[in-house]
């Protein structure tokens, strides 16, 4: 069978083209990752991805001459080849894209300046029924689906983003833990709290675990089309009327052992010691970074309690007693402990100060809470607040 499509509006694909990229299948036959399917009962044609971790389908709008007799048609193609093109094509040169399957297989783009004959494979007769009965159930009755409303799907986007910058690639905890009125992401680092109540309806003693990379996907599509709906499980569904796009992401692969409001409790302080503001904290953050090497994995700052100021200091040995070095700065400021008995010194990871601070304004104060006796120093914004893991207070603890 052979379509000529013509007038094709590639939209959705644009602006979804981050979704398409990191939903591919990691395992691609000639670097063939997804599919044009053409279904016949809606005269449609789609892009689809079929993986491990998601099912989906974009619409791709366009007038299609499908011939006396249609079929169900499937190729398989390399996507990133036709967002290439239309990176390079001009709005007003629309192409037209010609479909053919048997043994003399075509799979071409035409404009006016430029033809393309891309690398292809024509789907065999089982995989074109296996997408016809995907499509149909992708497609099918949303109305049990969630939607929230727009202001609530912009602080649950804010809520997902910020959370992600500390989730650390590779280590046990993939995931987001999302409860009915915060999220929480956490490694052997620092434990980060975002606190939102969650229209979604979550049981206030449950949390569910979203995976990072499908938190991502969620976040993509929801900010594009805050009208999205979606459902939130061991299978997420997302669906948008506006882009074209639904799709089923296997979450079973989400990981996280979130602490518990008592284990936070337990690891965190509660002796308050000073109010700084952030755009003090990013001054200081940016100072130090500046000194450590992009190759160092954990970027470490000594933070030392004096009775009117903190000191900051930064202590590399060098190597075998050469390129030693010792950066320091003083900052006055209010100091609040009455606990503290002489100096207070820790040593704490500096990313997380600064992963903490950027998602805030500049003006807003943070709270700086510290003692000998807990294993965490705590950052407070009122909206947010992380637990840093402590390697070392002035007892060598």
């Amino acid at each position: 069978m052979k379509l000529v499509i013509t007038n094709p509006n590639f939209n959705n694909l644009i602006r979804l083209e981050g979704v398409v990229k990191s939903l591919q299948p990691d395992i691609k036959l000639e670097n063939l990752n997804s599919y044009l399917y053409y279904n016949k009962d809606s005269n449609t044609l789609n892009l689809m991805i079929r993986g491990a971790l998601a099912y989906a389908s974009i619409n791709i709008p366009a007038e299609i001459d499908c011939g006396d007799s249609p079929t169900d048609m499937a190729i398989m193609i390399y996507s990133n080849n036709i967002t290439h093109f239309l990176g390079y094509c001009k709005k007003e040169d629309i192409p037209t894209l010609t479909l053919q399957d048997g043994e003399k297989s075509i799979f071409s783009i035409k404009s006016e300046h430029d033809t393309i004959d891309f690398a292809h494979m024509v789907a065999q007769a089982s995989e074109v029924t296996e997408l016809s009965e995907l499509y149909a159930k992708l497609n099918s009755d949303t109305s049990n689906l969630f939607t929230m409303g727009e202001d609530s799907t912009t602080r649950f986007c804010d809520g997902l983003n910020h959370c992600m910058n500390f989730i650390n690639e590779g280590v046990k905890n993939n995931a987001i833990a999302l409860y009915s009125d915060k999220m929480i992401a956490s490694d052997n680092r620092h434990v980060f709290v975002h606190h939102i109540p969650l229209s979604y309806p979550i049981k206030s003693d449950e949390y569910i675990a979203l995976h990072r990379k499908i938190a991502k996907t969620l976040v993509d599509v929801l900010t594009k089309d805050k009208a999205s709906s979606f459902s939130l499980g061991e299978k997420i569904t997302i669906s948008s009327k506006l882009l074209g796009f639904n799709c089923v992401l296997n979450n079973k692969i989400a990981t996280i052992a979130p602490p518990s409001q008592g284990d936070l409790e337990n690891i965190g302080s509660t002796e308050l010691i000073t109010s700084l503001q952030v755009e003090t904290l990013k001054d200081i953050t940016s100072f130090f970074m500046g000194f450590y090497s992009s190759k160092v994995d954990y970027k470490t700052i000594i933070i030392t309690v004096l009775p009117t100021e903190l000191k900051f200091e930064l202590r590399n040995s060098g190597v075998q007693g050469y390129n030693s070095s010792n950066v320091e700065r003083i900052l006055p400021c209010t100091i609040h402990g009455n606990n503290i008995d002489g100096e207070l010194t820790v040593i704490v990871l500096i990313d997380s100060i600064r992963d903490f601070i950027n998602n805030l304004n500049k003006i807003d104060m943070v709270t700086i809470n510290m003692d000998t006796n807990h294993m965490a120093i705590v950052m407070d914004s009122g909206c947010e607040r992380i637990y840093i893991a402590k390697l070392m207070d002035k007892k060598g603890n």
